[in-house]
């Protein structure tokens, strides 16, 4: 049997067999601007498709799928460092720490600040932070190097960044003892780009105020935790994901509820008591019933006022 050889390596036994060419397919590019709107498209109708199912069943159904997924996400844990620095260590931190503060100098005006830090580079490092560094530690509007964490082993120099405690932290003292990573942060803000992006339904005026709104926060709630399943280095899920809950619930309805008296009371020319008890007649915000009763209760020009 003879071997089978390529084409081009026969000889030209014909020429009806030297002319054939074969047939050749045309393949029209798709400009990748347009396949990835179709991919977009696609996935938008896809997510519109879910989206629908998911409104379509009953409260229950739905807080069982919510049940789910919560069992499915990893429980935050704090995260304790109970160890201080040995002398060599704490030596190394504050020698970073000095550095950090040079560094974010240079890239600022304070060029007095500046000169003074950079006289004292080559001093003792313990020097530099007690007496240079923790000045901006009492100074910073914001952010500072917490100095107890500065003591701790273990921890990374993002972990010993704080915020500035602030009576508006109610919780500051637990917040500074969990340590969140910069992967962990970087995540979260991922997230809450995904929640917004993906659960921008909600924010309309049927879904939170209608007959469904329960419905529909439950519907909600299932997407973000659905979402949470992708970013496993955020600590304490659970507490964003209610205020998460918070923010819908809670504050969506209170920006139109405040617009509303601003019109009435600003543009109209309505006292506050009055705007008060339209709102009340007129029933426009149904979930903030009881607490504009309670404000018509509460406000004098308007306790003789019937509503």
């Amino acid at each position: 049997m003879d071997k089978l050889t390529p084409p081009a390596s026969r000889g030209n036994s014909s020429s009806q067999e030297s002319t054939l060419t074969p047939e050749k397919t045309v393949n029209i590019p798709i400009p990748a601007t347009e396949e990835k709107k179709v991919l977009t498209d696609h996935k938008q109708e896809q997510g519109l498709e879910e989206l629908q199912n998911l409104l379509d069943l009953d409260q229950e159904a739905i807080m069982t799928k919510c049940r789910l997924l919560i069992e499915k996400l990893n429980t935050a844990s704090v995260l304790v460092f109970p160890s201080t620095c040995d002398e060599k260590q704490q030596l190394e931190v504050y020698q970073r720490l000095s550095r950090y503060y040079i560094q974010a100098l240079e890239l600022s005006s304070f060029r007095e600040k500046l000169e003074d830090a950079q006289r004292n580079k080559q001093l003792d490092a313990l020097y530099v932070y007690e007496n240079i560094f923790l000045q901006r530690v009492k100074q910073d509007p914001e952010w500072y190097f917490h100095p107890e964490q500065c003591k701790l082993a273990g921890l990374d120099d993002y972990q010993r960044l704080v915020l500035r405690d602030d009576p508006m932290y109610g919780d500051w003292d637990e917040y500074r003892l969990t340590y969140h990573t910069y992967q962990g942060d970087l995540e979260y803000v991922k997230f809450r780009e995904e929640i917004s992006a993906k659960i921008k339904w909600i924010e309309d005026e049927a879904a939170l105020f209608g007959d469904q709104r329960m419905r529909n926060e439950l519907v909600a709630l299932f997407q973000s935790l659905k979402i949470a399943l992708q970013f496993r280095d955020i600590p304490g899920r659970s507490e964003h994901i209610n205020n998460l809950r918070f923010d819908f619930k809670d504050r969506k309805d209170l920006v139109g509820l405040y617009l509303e008296l601003w019109k009435r009371v600003a543009k109209n020319k309505v006292n506050f008591g009055e705007a008060l008890r339209q709102l009340y007649k007129e029933d426009i915000f149904p979930s903030r019933r009881a607490l504009i009763k309670f404000a018509l209760d509460s406000c004098p020009d308007t306790s003789l006022v019937k509503y």
